[in-house]
């Protein structure tokens, strides 16, 4: 997991990033560790593209991941999202990554003078901006 650090008033953590959570059981048990916590349930619409990656092509040449395994997948984590009240998630698919998006995320989590001014596209090799200017991706007033 990956810690998301924000400058606010200190540094502290406000959340993290996961790949390895994917089952109702494992969700729900989520909740009952941390009963206040937002999720937010990031999926692929186009799991054919999500399947070329390089991460998924190792993983399907080891066997372990398929496009319909993929598929089930992304429909428990849905079905999950959809289950819980709104209060606690919301659901974001990689096609949907946009700034806009990523501010309703950050008031959706209770941050309030940041917000996020470009969206930055990572991948195994490397990385490129979908905005050509140069400056940071978010910004946060003192």
């Amino acid at each position: 997991a990956s810690a998301l650090f924000l400058s606010l008033s200190e540094r502290e953590v406000i959340g993290w990033k996961d790949i390895r959570y994917k089952t109702e059981d494992q969700l729900d048990f989520m909740r009952r560790v941390f009963p206040c916590a937002k999720f937010i349930v990031n999926t692929r619409r186009d799991t054919a593209a999500q399947m070329s990656s390089a991460f998924k092509k190792v993983q399907m040449k080891k066997g372990l991941r398929t496009k319909k395994m993929q598929d089930k997948v992304n429909a428990q984590l849905l079905g999950w999202a959809r289950r819980q009240p709104v209060a606690i998630v919301r659901e974001l698919a990689l096609e949907d990554f946009t700034t806009t998006n990523f501010n309703e995320i950050l008031t959706f989590l209770g941050v309030s003078g940041c917000n996020f001014t470009r969206v930055v596209k990572m991948n195994w090799h490397s990385y490129s901006v979908n905005d050509p200017e140069t400056g940071p991706v978010i910004l946060c007033s003192k």
